[in-house]
């Protein structure tokens, strides 16, 4: 077999084992080969609570081969269903996300320098043509497999039927995960029903297609190179060439660790969005979104939920920073000390004690707040005030206001205090609105 062994050799290895052949397959060849992968090796096996019994099944049959192989094994579970339901996913892309959240954990926590999947030969071509079908562009066949740095993958020129032989040469049990013989899932339509028909009429499809995702990374490196110039972080400058917007546009999701389930029609909104005005924005997979903002096009993570959070004095861990609030009781003179204190204060906002009733919240932004803020003769639309200070897309949904029982917004935490709401020297207390320490 010819196996892509890593640059260097790692001290801890993390080995992503589900109990199936391919899996199996690569924890054995790792340990036969373990001179040239790592020092140690720990296998991570994750149930995604679809499955059931049967799950659970696989991750006992892995904790036993492990044991009997002298590794030391850790075991995960999610819930990739309820993940799905709440981000609009399949269920394959939901468990895909949260069993590489559990290695980057692992990873981030020093547990592990990377981690080793079993992809084949074979998952290169099924991505290639999946990718096509949806519609992807050069850059989504480019190299497909190669877009994780802390990922390896040794079988990835090492086909289904070696992984087989391989098994049968040690005697080696593995299972067999049912869904795979489902077809609902578009992959195992794909692997179950197009390539069987395919390769009757040609027997080099896997290889063919395999061979124009490697010929297409090297175009996409050239690429990518010329257009580095138009990506700073996750913006993308204005450029008119289509082609080196697309892949500086890349290069920006990347930066925001969007990585996987972009297709060629959010590389064409993108560039369309160029002619737009200010502030117009469009989505991406897994809550991501695009904003025209006055340095081109940005690349915005997952917006904040909508938050509610019951206010009083104490410490808050707002989407916007770290604050606490203590509320103050003003003798004579202090109001006036306070007014003028207020002015100058840059993480300290006061608000009058008054305007503040049992039913005060923070919250996020809805339709038709305003705000009316300390020396402004008219209230604002919320989003024009937003506007106004270039907050991206990110920053207004993490943006937390502090409003009355009676909806009126109070302050902008962090940012400003509302007309109304401000302290006079006939003041008599106030609540304190400080940002953390940290956030300073």
């Amino acid at each position: 077999m010819k196996l892509l062994y890593p640059d260097q050799k790692f001290n801890r290895l993390g080995v992503a084992v589900s109990g199936g052949a391919d899996s199996v397959a690569l924890l054995r060849i790792l340990l036969q080969e373990k001179d040239r992968f790592a020092e140690e090796l720990i296998v991570y096996t994750v149930n995604h609570g679809i499955r059931g019994q049967e799950a659970e099944r696989d991750v006992s049959f892995v904790q036993d081969l492990c044991a009997r192989l002298a590794v030391p094994c850790r075991c995960h579970t999610v819930n990739a269903p309820l993940f799905a339901k709440e981000h609009g996913l399949t269920l394959e892309e939901a468990a895909r996300i949260l069993r590489y959240r559990v290695f980057d954990k692992a990873i981030a926590k020093g547990e592990i320098d990377a981690v080793a999947t079993a992809h084949h030969s074979g998952d290169v071509a099924e991505t290639v043509l999946f990718r096509l079908l949806r519609g992807s562009g050069v850059s989504g066949v480019a190299g497909v497999l190669n877009a994780r740095k802390s990922v390896i993958r040794p079988l990835l020129f090492v086909t289904k039927e070696e992984i087989c032989a391989f098994l049968d040469s040690l005697n080696q049990p593995y299972v067999t995960d049912s869904t795979n013989l489902c077809d609902d899932a578009d992959r195992n339509f794909l692997r179950n029903e197009i390539f069987p028909a395919l390769q009757t009429r040609f027997p080099a499809a896997k290889k063919q297609l395999a061979a124009f995702s490697s010929a297409a990374e090297e175009d996409e490196a050239l690429l990518c190179s010329l257009a580095a110039r138009y990506c700073k972080n996750t913006t993308v400058l204005p450029c008119e060439s289509r082609p080196l917007f697309f892949r500086a546009l890349i290069c920006a999701m990347r930066a925001a660790d969007l990585t996987a389930d972009y297709e060629r029609a959010h590389l064409e909104t993108a560039y369309a969005l160029q002619q737009k005005r200010v502030g117009t924005t469009e989505t991406l997979p897994h809550g991501y979104s695009l904003e025209k903002t006055r340095g081109g096009i940005t690349v915005s993570a997952p917006l904040t939920p909508y938050f509610e959070i019951p206010f009083g004095e104490g410490c808050f861990s707002l989407p916007c920073g770290e604050f606490a609030v203590k509320r103050l009781v003003l003798q004579n003179g202090e109001a006036e000390e306070l007014c003028l204190r207020a002015k100058t204060e840059k993480n300290a906002w006061f608000v009058d004690a008054s305007l503040v009733d049992e039913g005060a919240i923070f919250r996020q932004k809805k339709e038709g707040d305003r705000i009316l803020p300390i020396g402004k003769k008219t209230p604002k639309k919320m989003k024009d005030y937003f506007a106004a200070q270039k907050l991206s897309l990110a920053d207004k949904a993490a943006q937390a206001l502090l409003v009355n029982g009676q909806n009126a917004v109070l302050a902008v935490v962090g940012r400003c205090v509302a007309e109304q709401a401000k302290i006079t020297p006939k003041t008599t207390a106030v609540y304190q609105i400080s940002r953390h320490l940290s956030e300073k």
